[in-house]
């Protein structure tokens, strides 16, 4: 059986055994013959790749209620790690404990005219029938 466990810091890997391990996003994967298949393929084995989005101008920003704060891209679409339904929009969710760091990071981006470069993982439901890729971290970027 394979054991994947989370890493302390999602693009981390350590882990202290001595046992075959390969670290792939982020995730300890246990067992040599497992954790070479997965290099080799590429597989995610987990719900959550991560991923760089690329630096983007940013074109909307809109709170839905209590739940989330989608961006929208200005130009190309952002980098899609997890394979969610859509890559023109990412997520911010209201139960991240760095919410209102990352939307006033954001709103900062729009008002200066500067790029946001995002650290995407996993995806997430939405209203309109389609998962979008969920912010972990994010840089303003001074063009």
């Amino acid at each position: 059986m394979m054991d994947v466990t989370n890493a302390a810091i999602p693009g981390s890997c350590s882990h202290p055994s001595n046992e075959p391990t390969a670290c792939v996003a982020g995730r300890r994967i246990a067992g040599t013959a497992t954790a070479a298949a997965l290099l080799f393929f590429g597989h995610c084995p987990t719900a959550f790749c991560a991923g760089d989005s690329g630096s983007r101008n940013i074109a909307n920003v809109h709170l839905e209620g209590n739940v989330f704060a989608t961006i929208t891209s200005s130009g190309a679409a952002f980098a899609n790690p997890d394979g969610c339904g859509t890559s023109a929009t990412v997520v911010i969710q209201t139960s991240d404990t760095q919410y209102n760091q990352k939307l006033s990071t954001v709103l900062t981006a729009v008002a200066l005219g500067k790029q946001v470069d995002f650290w995407l993982i996993g995806c997430t439901s939405t209203p309109w029938n389609v998962t979008m890729p969920v912010v972990y971290a994010l840089s303003l970027m001074n063009q």
